[in-house]
């Protein structure tokens, strides 16, 4: 049995996809809710290996050449019934077509950061060593209230979502960012990842203001794109 593979969101046109999909179909348009999306025709559910997701990278790149603004899908978002998919994408026209109007134009840039040698990349947002559990309480962090644990487990969400070492190096490109995400992740050296979406033009201006900030922080770094907006794209609750 088939199934329908959703690569992207895109802005809306009347053109020919003229892009092909992982199994080498053709892929189409489906407008639903304002909002158009390129799907094809899949034999099974593509399994995340190296070449292929290298592949979908390709597809979405080439979508990226054809249209203003592409979001891509997350990789895998499959559907068994067309109609479904109809369903789901005017379930979340509204924020779908908001995204693509932010992206129009724009490309992601990803940014490592790294901890000095020597140093771990425990920070703040990471609870490894602050975990704990109070005698006569059934709640981590000491709490002894549900509300309390639900309050402390919310204010770590946030500080996993902030990289105060990143400031002096935002600064520097702060003028050319639309959007920004980040992402604690503290893995070895590995302190965390910014997500920037920056007009397609300004690319090299970017990276080399980036580049020199960190180099002026003393601040070990790994930045790549253009990427299509990873980040930034919406998921269909499938």
């Amino acid at each position: 049995m088939s199934v329908v593979c959703v690569y992207a969101f895109v802005s809306r046109s009347d053109r020919r996809p003229g892009v092909v999909g992982l199994e080498g179909e053709r892929l189409r348009r489906v407008r639903a809710g304002g909002v158009d999306v390129m799907v094809g025709s899949l034999s099974r559910r593509p399994a995340p290996r190296t070449a292929t997701l290298r592949r979908y990278d390709a597809i979405e790149r080439a979508l990226g050449a054809r249209h203003p603004a592409v979001l891509p899908a997350r990789f895998g978002t499959c559907v068994a019934d067309p109609a479904d998919l109809v369903l789901l994408i005017r379930s979340q026209a509204a924020p779908i077509r908001k995204a693509l109007r932010l992206v129009r134009h724009r490309v992601q840039m990803t940014t490592r950061l790294f901890a000095d040698k020597g140093q771990t990349g425990v920070g703040p947002g990471s609870d490894r060593g602050q975990t704990r559990v109070r005698s006569g309480s059934d709640h981590e962090y000491g709490a002894t209230q549900g509300t309390e644990y639900l309050r402390t487990r919310a204010a770590d969400a946030r500080r996993q979502r902030e990289l105060p070492e990143f400031a002096p190096l935002g600064a520097a490109v702060r003028r050319w960012v639309k959007a920004e995400r980040m992402e604690r992740q503290d893995r070895g050296r590995l302190i965390g990842s910014v997500y920037h979406l920056i007009p397609r033009g300004v690319v090299s201006a970017y990276q080399r203001s980036l580049e020199r900030a960190a180099l002026d922080a003393g601040r070990t770094t790994i930045v790549s794109g253009p990427w299509p907006a990873y980040a930034f794209a919406p998921g269909l609750d499938d």
